[in-house]
């Protein structure tokens, strides 16, 4: 092999490395379910008036919600379509606090987008015990209803308002870099204080990760194009003097 032609076969050696890291990596899915990952502020006894004010709630911060066990004959079965994906039943605490009263309790989860992605969808699947409004970034984006002013019914309720029997979706807008989701979550007044309450949910965001160039690349950069010139060169002088 002459001198011309090996500069050339060095050239293509080294683009075979570069060319691969210019094309797009596989879509990528972000799963968000309700879980130990879900934040809970704690509940309140008193309709807070800034629902989305951690001070409003008992903790006053952010702890990790509880799992708690569904009821059967009333609670929305997680291993349903749309949940599942290791979704389950969160509250602030393992027992209903104040059962007794009306309730209103604020949950979160944080996702992060990374820079330079192209997100393709974005779905929640929700409900609730006994109704929730969603919000994105702070802003609402969804609500089963009546989780703000009085109570639907007194005890016994009406079946037509068991909101945690149906599920609740809806397309969303989540930015690139942090977002995060949060829950407001109404528990009814229940006179025989047997008031269990919860919320369970899953998001399923797909996007496209920007482009990725591994740090290897970049040190033979600039020897592929010095290689590149040189035959380049080599093959035009060799041209010239046939």
């Amino acid at each position: 092999m002459k001198l011309p032609e090996c500069f050339i076969v060095l050239f293509v050696f080294c683009l075979a490395f570069i060319i691969p890291t210019v094309v797009s990596a596989n879509p990528q899915t972000i799963l968000l379910v309700s879980g130990t990952n879900t934040q809970s502020a704690g509940y309140t006894s008193a309709q807070p008036s800034n629902p989305l004010d951690i001070s409003s709630y008992s903790i006053g911060g952010w702890s990790s919600a509880t799992a708690v066990a569904p009821i059967s004959w009333t609670w929305y079965d997680p291993t349903q379509a749309p949940f599942g994906s290791g979704a389950t039943w969160v509250s602030s605490a393992a027992t209903t606090e104040d059962g007794q009263d009306d309730q209103w309790r604020l949950f979160k989860i944080d996702f992060d987008i990374p820079a330079g992605s192209i997100i393709n969808s974005a779905q929640l699947s929700y409900t609730a015990d006994n109704a929730a409004t969603v919000y994105l970034n702070d802003i609402e984006i969804s609500s089963t209803g009546s989780v703000y002013g009085a109570s639907p019914t007194p005890y016994p309720y009406d079946p037509s308002l068991y909101l945690f029997l149906n599920y609740y979706n809806v397309n969303f807008n989540p930015k690139i870099g942090s977002n995060t989701l949060k829950f407001v979550v109404r528990n009814w007044y229940n006179a025989n204080n047997y008031n269990p309450t919860g919320l369970l949910y899953k998001g399923i965001i797909e996007y496209e990760p920007g482009t990725a160039v591994p740090e290897f690349p970049s040190a033979i950069l600039p020897a592929t194009m010095i290689i590149g010139f040189l035959g380049a060169v080599l093959l035009i002088q060799r041209t010239r003097e046939h």
